[in-house]
């Protein structure tokens, strides 16, 4: 086994590096993904390639505008605690859902 010291700095060592890291494994996730739609699409006519890459754009931006506008309703973790106040702040925030427009 490693000992304490060798284990501390390879703890070290990964929290130095584990963002570039991930980068590079989505990096070559994103290759990979890229390289498969380029050999799906290659048999496609060039009208249907458009319109392939015009659908994929569009689910892209949604995806994007979906993510980044979304706003955080609780601002803090629920706890057993402060689990009351969070449902009766929920409750109250969402009270427009229960209400019947007569």
């Amino acid at each position: 086994m490693l000992d304490s010291g060798m284990q501390e700095w390879l703890i070290k060592q990964w929290h130095d590096i584990s963002g570039n890291f991930k980068f590079w494994i989505l990096l070559i996730v994103g290759a990979a993904i890229m390289s498969g739609v380029t050999a799906l699409i290659h048999g496609l006519s060039t009208w249907q390639q458009v319109v392939l890459v015009a659908l994929f754009a569009l689910m892209l931006g949604w995806a994007l505008i979906a993510t980044f506008s979304t706003n955080p309703t609780r601002p803090f973790d629920v706890t057993t605690g402060n689990v009351e106040s969070s449902v009766r702040q929920w409750l109250h925030t969402h009270s427009h859902l229960s209400k019947h427009k007569s």
